[in-house]
């Protein structure tokens, strides 16, 4: 997965240096994969050829406003996007999202987040068209968070 992020920062113009937006060490993305609740649920990861090119997680926490916020964040190579896979990662987060919705009864206070950095042009198009984005927050960084659609009962 740090193959994945190292190739997506020259696209993405993410500067590898910086220490608000660098890039996560495979130490720091194994510790972080292993803190999610239920990896093997709230993670995916996309192989083409034998090669990890791609991958999406889901966390959720709840808020001060008792907001319960499940944020996606999702990476995939330069070479795999306009395929539909980035499409593709985005659907799966959303329906395991819902289930998580379900599950945790939260279906009033719940939101879906996601955000990305200015220049990651790819990303922000695909969330801007999937309305999961909504302008622009902060400096140069979009961010969203909307009700979901259809609420499970």
């Amino acid at each position: 997965m740090a193959a994945v992020r190292l190739g997506c920062a020259e696209r993405d113009r993410v500067d590898v240096h910086s220490v608000v937006k660098g890039l996560p060490t495979v130490v720091e993305i194994t510790e972080a994969s292993a803190k999610l609740d239920e990896p093997s649920e709230n993670q995916i990861v996309v192989v083409h050829d034998g090669g990890i090119v791609g991958y999406s997680t889901i966390r959720w926490w709840q808020e001060q406003n008792d907001t319960w916020l499940y944020l996606h964040r999702g990476y995939l190579l330069p070479e795999h996007r306009g395929q539909g896979i980035g499409s593709a990662i985005l659907s799966w987060a959303e329906e395991r999202i819902r289930q998580l919705v379900r599950q945790h009864g939260t279906a009033r206070t719940a939101v879906i987040g996601a955000n990305t950095s200015a220049s990651e042009q790819e990303a922000t198009a695909l969330l801007l068209g999937a309305g999961v984005l909504e302008g622009r927050v902060g400096r140069g960084a979009h961010g969203r968070r909307r009700p979901l659609l259809h609420p499970p009962v």
